[in-house]
């Protein structure tokens, strides 16, 4: 038995059932919990689930039964094997687009899992924290660890790729300047996300990525608030505890401070060496983990932007940081 409450007040919650490489049942909420209805979370307390062989025969057999919540695609409920890797596993990333092929490769390797923390609300991401009967988790997002520092230290394993910031800059600007093409950029990034680069992605849309002489131009006259949108996105998701927050003096040896405190960091002059030491942080054998993918036109974008001094001023803390990182892995070779 659980209970979803949804995220309009007064809606009613669905849950899909999936076993056996399919899904097998949508349902609505079938129980009243009067404790919602006390706490005024909701107005009639029918949010609660149960679930038995008379809804699914073959319940009991279901080997890979997950139950996820319909509006959101949260994971409520995975049964446990034999096979779940016994760890806690957190990934932290500053690109709009998640890591999806190492996601896709570990999630099902964990009896739980919650990703794309950024797309959900605080109280969301602070439940999937509050989980402490299970040593298997794998949460991965694009979030500010400032908020979330006292649930994580001690209890997870923190692993993160420091990337190179002209082309953590140039996925966003390419992501940023398709994004409306979806027509509903939410989807992608997430309802706050979508929000607060709305700027951004009007800059972005507007401007032709592939003209070099274009994109310099629109660079040196970048909007304040698209400036704040695009800067130095990786010691932000470090050190700020706000999305409109600027990284700040001292950000650095903060970043850096946390970076030592992880279980895997990698660098994108060294993507084999991350790859290899997940699957030795988790037991499994080399070559298993994918290395970070890159779409068309990225690595292009990026050497551009390096030749302009607008974005160069753009990342100049991150910057700092992978230039630190970078000396610190070529003085361990």
């Amino acid at each position: 038995m659980w209970y979803v409450v949804p995220d309009g007040y007064g809606g009613v919650a669905r849950s899909a059932i999936f076993g056996e490489g399919q899904k097998r049942l949508v349902m609505e909420a079938n129980e009243i919990r009067s404790a919602l209805v006390d706490a005024g979370r909701h107005p009639t307390g029918l949010c609660g689930f149960s679930l038995d062989e008379q809804r699914i025969p073959d319940l009991n057999q279901i080997i890979d039964l997950e139950i996820r919540d319909v509006e959101t695609d949260v994971l409520i409920y995975r049964r446990p094997k034999p096979s779940d890797i016994s760890a806690r596993i957190i990934q932290i990333y500053p690109e709009l687009f998640p890591p999806r092929a190492l996601i896709v490769q570990l999630d099902p390797l964990f009896q739980y899992s919650g990703l794309r923390l950024e797309v959900h609300g605080h109280e969301t991401v602070t439940q999937f924290f509050h989980i402490r009967d299970c040593e298997s988790l794998f949460f991965s997002g694009r979030f500010l660890f400032q908020n979330y520092e006292g649930w994580i230290e001690d209890r997870f394993k923190p692993i993160i790729f420091v990337n190179d910031p002209y082309v953590v800059l140039a996925e966003r600007l390419l992501v940023l300047s398709k994004i409306n093409q979806v027509g509903r950029p939410e989807l992608i990034i997430g309802e706050r996300d979508a929000m607060l680069f709305k700027p951004a992605i009007e800059f972005a849309s507007s401007i032709d990525l592939q003209n070099a002489r274009e994109v310099k131009a629109a660079l040196k006259h970048v909007p304040e608030d698209v400036a704040v949108a695009l800067a130095d996105p990786t010691t932000r998701i470090l050190t700020c505890s706000s999305p409109l927050e600027m990284p700040r003096t001292g950000c650095l040896a903060k970043s850096l401070d946390f970076l030592a405190g992880c279980a895997v960091v990698g660098i994108a002059e060294r993507e084999e060496l991350y790859a290899d030491t997940i699957a030795e942080l988790l037991g499994l054998r080399t070559g298993i983990i994918p290395l970070p993918s890159r779409f068309g036109g990225l690595l292009e974008l990026a050497a551009l932007l390096r030749s302009s001094g607008r974005a160069e001023r753009l990342l100049a803390r991150d910057l700092e940081l992978y230039d630190a990182v970078k000396a610190a892995f070529e003085k361990a070779a």
